[in-house]
């Protein structure tokens, strides 16, 4: 509706919409995040961004002071990096935008603007005198904010393929957690079908209130890229200063089950760094609930596994688990997940796989996640 406004605006005026868009709108995106670190390694979506003008730039200590943003802790480079707020990104960006849209004025040259009327922009001022004869007058000034902030806010990347669902009545600082929901392609034509379901848990750099900022990594990104999954996924958003609580995920697990056609039989756990340890930690306090889990560089507790009651423990004995570490990962070490495939072994655990990268740093997810071995090994366990 915005972009439609905007052309039949432009078409009263007689400029060229196509060159509008060009001019206007920032060449650099927003980010998802929070905060951007400018010289983060990865993802590559986030990495190109470069600072835009008048932008003011904290240092990762002063933001943290602030308040105004969360480090980010999944990055793996051993420097320090930076950050830019979201709210001082999108007030560059829409001064970037009228600044560009001026230009644009300057150079474009309609004969008159008549056919507008009203007072202040002038009966017969041609364009190409600069904003210098329109720009004081209140309408040409709600005109230019009209366009920079619609503009600006087209140029926002939106959640694709995925729906924003609120579980509430949880224990979290607000008293309710915000998740994406995936629903296969196929779901709709087949109203008696059930699904299997993915839970997916994110680390810690995602936390938020921001819940496009789960489409970082893992398959909610693969989703966000136009990936076709034979799974329902629900990709939960952890509070800004919180950690992944069981009694929080297992509500949100009941409300996805309720109100989807979900195969109970086949619901599946899977979670990065802090989403890893809290796929463990999830999947043993509730072990009756999985079919399968898949942590990757995520530290466990032992003592969790081996405190385990006998009900508990017979049904961690029939999960299949996959874990993915690093071995050279700097952030959590491949020795907590080494601590727990022992656990695992001396609890009697038959159908445990550890898959170690030799040179891979923090960040062992983006190959697991987009490897289709995955997945066919979720769909090969079924809860008996």
């Amino acid at each position: 509706m915005f972009r439609s406004k905007i052309e039949q605006f432009c078409h009263i005026l007689g400029w060229n919409v196509d060159a509008l868009y060009k001019l206007a709108v920032p060449t650099q995106p927003l980010s998802p995040n929070a905060g951007i670190a400018r010289r983060a390694p990865y993802p590559a979506h986030v990495r190109g961004l470069r600072q835009l003008p008048n932008q003011r730039v904290f240092s990762a200590t002063a933001a943290n002071d602030k308040d105004l943003v969360s480090r980010r802790k999944d990055w793996h480079s051993p420097r320090d990096s930076t950050f830019i707020p979201t709210m001082t990104q999108a007030k560059s960006a829409i001064s970037h935008a009228v600044r560009k849209l001026r230009r644009f004025f300057e150079m474009t040259q309609p004969a008159s603007l008549s056919s507008l009327g009203g007072e202040g922009w002038g009966e017969e001022a041609p364009f190409h005198h600069s904003l210098l004869t329109i720009h004081h007058s209140p309408w040409a000034r709600c005109a230019i904010c009209f366009l920079a902030l619609t503009l600006t806010a087209l140029a926002q990347p939106t959640v694709k393929h995925q729906e924003i669902k609120t579980c509430a009545d949880v224990p979290t600082t607000s008293g309710k957690i915000e998740y994406l929901l995936y629903l296969p392609k196929e779901y709709a034509s087949n109203p008696t079908q059930h699904w299997p379901l993915i839970l997916f848990l994110h680390g810690s750099g995602e936390r938020g209130t921001n819940v496009f900022k789960v489409t970082i990594h893992g398959p909610p990104r693969l989703v966000q890229e136009g990936r076709d999954f034979p799974f329902i996924i629900a990709s939960p958003q952890c509070g800004p200063t919180e950690r992944w609580n069981p009694i929080t995920l297992s509500r949100l697990l009941d409300q996805v089950e309720a109100q989807q056609r979900v195969d109970k039989s086949r619901i599946y756990l899977t979670g990065l760094s802090m989403g890893g340890s809290g796929t463990w930690t999830l999947a043993f306090e509730h072990p009756d609930r999985f079919a399968a889990i898949a942590p990757i560089c995520g530290g466990g507790d032992p003592a969790v596994v081996e405190r385990l009651s006998a009900d508990k423990a017979a049904a961690g004995k029939g999960l299949g688990i996959w874990v993915f570490h690093g071995e050279k990962d700097p952030t959590v070490p491949i020795a907590k997940s080494e601590k727990m495939i022992e656990a695992l072994k001396t609890l009697g655990c038959k159908d445990v796989a550890f898959t170690r990268y030799p040179e891979a740093l923090h960040d062992s997810w983006t190959v697991t996640y987009n490897n289709p071995k995955l997945y066919d090994w979720f769909l090969s366990h079924q809860k008996k």
